[in-house]
């Protein structure tokens, strides 16, 4: 995919030189870095200021003035785009100053960019991992807690010893279990089939769990299968009997009222036959399979599935939850 680069128009360029110049010049006369009559619009001149002006504020920093350390590794960033120290140390003081949205962005840069400092390659897995801690807090009070567990994982598997990124996540894991929303349902199910003209009824029940967005289902049927030794008088009193088990998930937006989920099925039924006419009824084993639509509503509490089966055919379920 092609990037089209952005090219800044002459007035944006007038206002950035003048921002550039009016910070060169302040340093300048602070004595925080030399005079030179290099141009002010060498790129490699501005990143020469720009370090000499955060190396100003590390320094402040490690002297315990983190105000004005912080101050100068601002001014540095307007000058060039910070790297993973100054990134990081911008993204602690947004976070402190309640700027969010500042502090995350410069987390995000931290765990992406270079160290510029070679002397600093030592720490950068231990600030790349609190950068990942500090996203992970800012995640969890917006209550966006899949993104704060997800960074957090990325913290553990820098530095596996960070005890606080531990803590939280453990702390999120407890909120979610807590908050687990489990129902259950009973149904009553009916089918009937038509083969050749004539019709077979079937009658199950089944058992629904829905938790969180996860569903499972077991149950059985009993299904009047006569269609192929109907003129058979010992097979009259014979039923084909199914149990079942399946899984599936929500598949719709949850509304305040109602859940829908897909589920699909599996099982085993058995049913006595004759063998021939002088045998007596042997069991014959089949394999079921199908899939079933539909969910629950809260306000009513009435449960109701749709379905295919390959015994039984379309089967309806309607019961309750509780």
């Amino acid at each position: 995919m092609l990037k089209y680069k952005h090219k800044k128009g002459l007035l944006e360029k007038i206002v950035s030189g003048f921002k550039k110049t009016a910070v060169v010049g302040a340093f300048a006369l602070a004595g925080l870095i030399q005079q030179s009559c290099v141009p002010l619009d060498e790129p490699d001149y501005h990143q020469n200021i720009a370090n000499s002006v955060s190396d100003q504020g590390r320094k402040k920093i490690e002297e315990g003035d983190l105000e004005t350390g912080i101050n100068y590794i601002k001014e540095a960033a307007d000058i060039r785009k910070p790297d993973m120290f100054d990134s990081y140390q911008l993204g602690m003081h947004y976070k402190k100053e309640g700027e969010l949205e500042k502090a995350e962005k410069y987390f995000k840069r931290a765990i992406s960019v270079w160290m510029r400092d070679k002397k600093l390659n030592d720490k950068k897995n231990e600030i790349k991992s609190n950068a990942f801690l500090e996203l992970g807090r800012i995640y969890w009070e917006r209550d966006e807690d899949k993104k704060a567990i997800k960074s957090l994982k990325s913290s553990f598997n820098i530095n596996d010893n960070n005890k606080e990124g531990h803590d939280l996540y453990y702390t999120i894991t407890l909120k979610h279990l807590k908050k687990a929303d489990i129902t259950n349902m009973i149904t009553a199910s009916a089918a009937y089939l038509l083969n050749d003209e004539k019709g077979y009824e079937s009658y199950g029940i089944t058992y629904y769990v829905n938790y969180n967005d996860f569903i499972a289902t077991i149950g059985g049927s009993i299904f009047n299968n006569d269609r192929e030794y109907e003129t058979d008088p010992r097979f009259s009193w014979t039923k084909e009997t199914e149990f079942f088990v399946g899984a599936g998930g929500k598949i719709l937006g949850e509304s305040n009222h109602a859940k829908l989920f897909l589920l699909a099925a599996a099982g085993y039924s058995y049913q006595e036959v004759p063998v021939n006419e002088d045998s007596y009824l042997e069991k014959k084993e089949n394999f079921t399979f199908g899939v079933q639509f539909g969910g629950f509503n809260k306000k009513e509490k009435i449960a109701l599935f749709i379905g295919l089966h390959n015994r039984r055919g379309m089967v309806w379920d309607i019961g309750f939850y509780f």
